[in-house]
């Protein structure tokens, strides 16, 4: 989880005195704008039609609901830094950035980091709170995930600790008029640190992404609700599958030799990130989208009654049974 693409000692100052001050105009900074904007902007859509399904169709606003929407802030505030990156490097060649922007650049990514980390472990807190509605029956499920949410929140304070304290005195993660004197990782301590925080990242990923196919394998639905059912609430592997790129990318960070210009391990982390957060909300917003997925889903919580009607065809009734599967599978309690 320790999403950094600088930081070490030596590795700031070298490429600093290398920045020129000649800017191209092929800076790749609209494309990753794009890309981070489109993915932003879908989570945000996919979180505003959860709230609306939850404060307006089932009128019940839950805690994960408020951490998803925290989660969500957070991605906004990544789009801001990428925003304010793209104006002082992101995009362009190590040698095309000018000293000072360097630094500014620098700045935004110190923040960046803690935010995008900060972001990604709320998903899953919100995801935990949001399995906890249904592990009341099975109490060894409901204390492992109860166990894994203090695991996640102690690791994730542990990690913006790390990236906070980077350095000593702090401002030295981005002033290099500070460094002389700062104590700072080393560039081989940092990538180490960076990847076994990464490789339990990807192993929390997987737990809560395999945790809702164990748990409703046997609802009582029918099959091709079951496997819809299981197929919406496992999106989260895609989130896992962006956090292994991401790591392997991390992994090479330091031998790219123009790291600012692609951008592709910010981009997967970005990715990992929005990918969460849309797979935490998806399952939730089953009313609203019912007729793209099939409107079995609709039912599988409810008794169908028919009968003819004078001209001879059927009406019919569905009587909506409430419960902790309603608000997930698209039931709305009827009045």
């Amino acid at each position: 989880m320790i999403d950094i693409m600088y930081s070490s000692g030596d590795l700031l100052p070298r490429q600093a005195a290398a920045a020129s001050a000649n800017i191209p105009s092929d800076s790749r900074a609209p494309h990753i704008l794009a890309i981070v904007g489109s993915l932003t902007g879908l989570s945000g859509l996919l979180v505003a039609l959860r709230c609306y399904v939850r404060l307006f169709l089932l009128r019940k606003f839950l805690p994960d609901d408020g951490v998803i929407v925290a989660s969500l802030l957070c991605a906004f505030g990544v789009l801001a830094c990428f925003i304010g990156e793209s104006h002082h490097g992101v995009g362009l060649f190590s040698d095309d950035i000018k000293p000072e922007d360097f630094q500014i650049l620098s700045e935004y990514m110190f923040y960046h980091a803690i935010v995008i980390v900060l972001g990604i472990s709320l998903v899953k807190v919100s995801l935990a709170l949001f399995l906890l509605r249904f592990a009341s029956p099975n109490k060894n499920l409901k204390r492992f995930i109860t166990g894994a949410l203090v695991f996640l929140i102690i690791f994730t304070v542990a990690c913006i600790l790390t990236l906070i304290f980077q350095c000593l005195p702090v401002r030295a993660a981005w002033d290099f008029s500070l460094r002389e004197n700062a104590r700072c990782y080393s560039m081989k301590t940092y990538l180490s640190i960076g990847e076994f925080n990464s490789a339990i990242n990807i192993a929390t990923d997987f737990v809560f992404a395999t945790l809702p196919a164990f748990m409703f394998y046997k609802v009582q639905v029918n099959k091709r609700t079951r496997v819809s059912l299981m197929g919406i609430l496992s999106l989260g592997y895609f989130a896992c599958a962006a956090g292994i790129v991401k790591t392997v990318l991390q992994s090479q960070i330091f031998d790219e030799p123009d790291p600012y210009r692609d951008c592709q391990y910010l981009i997967w982390n970005c990715i990992e990130l929005n990918v969460g957060i849309i797979a935490a909300s998806f399952p939730t917003i089953k009313p609203l989208v019912k007729s793209v997925i099939g409107t079995t889903l609709s039912f599988t919580s409810g008794v169908r009654s028919g009968k003819r009607n004078g001209q001879g065809y059927h009406t019919t009734s569905i009587v909506f049974r409430s419960g902790p599967l309603t608000g997930l599978i698209g039931g709305v309690k009827r009045t």
